[in-house]
C-alpha cells in the first residue's frame, strides 16, 4: 500500500501464491510461497509456534482469506504467535481487528493494516475515495465497463481512477482468460471499502446498482454462448461467476427477485455446458421457492430450466411437473420464448419415455414459434432434437435431413458446441443405417469439435457411438479404446445424462 510519505521507495510486489493457484495439490501446503511465508514469520515470533498439519492447514485458510497480501500476512503470523493457526483462522472475519502489529521497531502504520489503509485512502480525493469503497460491492473481479456502471461514471474516467488505483495498490488486475482487463479489491480491502459505505449509508443503494448490472450482462453473455463468440462469452462468464452468485444471493435477500431470476436464467446455458448441474438445480430451487408472482418476467423460463436440470439430475418427477407448470405458466402469460423453452423440456422427456410422435409434435410447434420470434437458433435445437424423435419412430430419411438441417443451421450461426450436437445426431442416424465407417467418422468429427469448445458431455456420447460402430465392424481395440475415454471423460465431469442419447 503506498503510503506516500518522505523517503518511501515503491517496489510492485503482487499477491503471493496462495492454495489453489497452480497445479501443486492443495495439502501440499509448505511448497506455496504464502504459506511459507506465514510460518517463516510466526516461527520468528515464536520459535516453538505449531507446524504440524492443523497448523499448516489453518494458515492455508488465512493467507487466502488475505489474498497472499505480504503485510497482511505478516501481522496475521504475529497473531498466530499469541493465539495459534487455528484461532487466528477463526477470527479473519474481523480481518482489521485480529491484523494488530506487535513489533514495537515497526513503525506503526505498518504494524496495523487498518492503519495503513485508511492513510492510503485519505491520499485519495473525494472523488477517488467515493470510486474506491464503491467497488467493495464487486465479489471476485470486475472490468472496466463493470466499475463504470456501478460508480456512474463514464467509462474512460473510470479506468482513469482504476490506473490511480493501481499505483497504490489499493486494488489489483487480474491474470484472466476474460476478453477484457479485470481488476479486483483484495478482500481485506474490500472489508474497508464496504465499512466505508455501510457509514455512509450507501450499501444497500450500491448493492441493487451491482444486481441490476450483472441481470443486463447475463443476457448479454448468454447471447454471445450462440454465436462466434461463445468462448470469449464463456470465459467471461467463468470470471464472472463470484459476482453473479452475490447478486442472486442479495435478490433472495431483499425479495428483489425478478433480475435475480433473470441472472439465473441466463446463467442456465452456461451451467449446463459447464457441468454445474447441481448449483443450477439449487438457485433455480431457491428463487422458485421464494415463490415469485407467476406473471413475473422470465418465470416460465426459469420454471423450464428447473424441470431441465432435474432431468438431468434423474429426479424424473420432478422434471415432469415442472415442465408442466413452465407450460402451464408460460401459456398463460402468453410468453412465447418461455413457450418454446418449456416444449423442448416435455418433447425431450416424451422421447425418452418411448412416446417419439409426441415429441415430434412438441419439437414442430417450437419449429413454428421460432419462426415467429425469428430466432434461428431455436429453430436449429428444435431440428436437433426432432432428428432424434424421427429416428425413434423409424423415420430414419427424415432423422437425417433434419439433423443435416441443423447441423447447416448452427454452422451459419458459428454456434461450434451446438454444431456438435448435430454431428453427434447425424452419427447416430449412421449407426442406425449401419453405415458403421460413416459413424465413425462424424463421431471424431463430433468429439473433435465438442472438445474444442469445451463440451465434454458431447464428446463423451460421441464416443461411445464411435465405439459402438467399431465394435460392429469387428474392431475391438478401437471399440475398447473409445469406450474408455467416453468413461474417463464422464468419470471426470460426472455426467449423469445427455440429451442426445437414446430412447432406452
Amino acid at each position: 500500500i503506498a503510503l506516500n510519505i518522505e523517503g518511501e521507495q515503491r517496489l510492485a510486489l503482487p499477491p503471493l501464491q496462495i492454495p489453489g493457484e497452480s497445479s501443486s495439490p492443495l495439502d501440499d501446503f509448505e511448497t506455496i510461497s504464502a504459506v511459507q511465508l506465514f510460518m517463516e514469520r510466526a516461527r520468528a515470533a515464536d520459535p516453538s509456534f505449531d507446524t504440524g498439519a492443523a497448523s499448516m492447514a489453518a494458515a492455508a485458510t488465512i493467507v487466502q482469506a488475505l489474498d497472499g497480501m505480504p503485510l497482511a500476512i505478516e501481522l496475521a503470523a504475529g497473531q498466530a504467535a499469541v493465539l495459534g493457526a487455528a484461532e487466528t483462522a477463526q477470527r479473519l472475519s474481523d480481518g482489521f481487528a485480529v491484523l494488530e502489529g506487535s513489533a514495537d521497531d515497526a513503525p506503526k502504520l505498518q504494524r496495523n493494516l487498518r492503519n495503513a489503509v485508511e492513510w492510503s485512502f485519505g491520499l485519495l480525493d473525494e472523488e477517488e475515495q467515493e470510486f474506491f469503497r464503491t467497488l467493495a460491492v464487486f465479489s471476485g473481479s470486475f472490468d472496466t465497463a463493470a466499475a463504470a456502471a456501478i460508480t456512474d461514471v463514464p467509462e474512460s474516467e473510470a479506468l482513469g481512477m482504476i490506473g490511480r488505483l493501481l499505483q497504490r495498490s489499493l486494488i489489483a488486475r487480474e491474470m484472466t482468460d476474460a476478453p477484457t482487463s479485470h481488476y479486483r479489491v483484495l478482500e481485506t480491502l474490500r472489508v474497508f471499502g464496504v465499512e466505508q459505505l455501510e457509514a455512509a449509508g450507501q450499501l444497500r443503494s450500491y448493492r441493487d446498482r451491482h444486481l441490476d448490472y450483472y441481470a443486463t450482462l447475463a443476457q448479454q453473455l448468454d447471447d454471445g454462448l450462440q454465436t462466434t463468440r461463445q468462448l470469449a462469452a464463456f470465459a467471461a462468464f467463468v470470471e464472472e461467476q463470484d459476482n453473479m452468485r452475490a447478486a442472486m444471493a442479495w435478490s433472495l435477500e431483499t425479495n428483489r427477485l425478478r433480475p435475480g431470476i433473470a441472472i439465473a436464467v441466463w446463467n442456465s446455458r452456461f451451467w449446463d455446458w459447464r457441468g454445474s448441474l447441481s448449483e443450477a438445480s439449487t438457485w433455480m430451487s431457491r428463487f422458485l421457492d421464494a415463490e415469485p408472482p407467476e406473471r413475473a418476467k422470465n418465470v416460465a423460463l426459469l420454471t423450464s430450466w428447473a424441470g431441465f436440470f432435474a432431468w438431468e439430475l434423474g429426479q424424473y418427477e420432478r422434471a415432469a411437473d415442472l415442465s408442466a407448470k413452465g407450460l402451464r405458466i408460460a401459456t398463460e402469460q402468453g410468453d412465447r420464448l418461455g413457450l418454446a423453452a418449456t416444449l423442448t423440456g416435455t418433447a425431450l422427456q416424451a422421447r425418452i419415455k418411448g412416446n417419439p410422435r409426441e415429441a415430434s409434435r412438441r419439437n414442430s410447434e417450437v419449429r413454428s414459434i421460432a419462426t415467429e420470434l425469428a430466432e434461428p437458433w431455436l429453430q436449429a435445437w428444435a431440428d436437433n432434437h426432432d432428428g432424434l424423435s424421427l429416428l425413434a419412430a423409424g423415420h430414419v430419411a427424415a432423422a437425417e435431413a433434419a439433423a443435416q438441417q441443423s447441423l447447416e443451421a448452427f454452422t451459419r450461426l458459428g454456434d461450434k458446441r451446438a454444431t456438435g450436437w448435430a454431428l453427434t445426431v447425424l452419427a447416430q442416424v449412421a449407426l442406425e443405417q449401419q453405415r458403421f465407417d460413416r459413424t465413425v467418422q462424424l463421431a471424431e468429427k463430433a468429439v473433435e469439435v465438442s472438445t474444442a469448445s469445451g463440451d465434454g458431455r458431447n464428446a463423451a456420447w460421441a464416443m461411445k457411438l464411435a465405439a459402438e460402430a467399431s465394435r460392429a465392424t469387428g474392431n475391438v481395440a478401437d471399440a475398447d479404446r473409445y469406450t474408455a475415454a467416453a468413461l474417463d471423460l464422464i468419470e471426470e465431469r460426472g455426467m449423469p445424462q445427455s440429451p442426445w442419447r437414446r430412447a432406452d
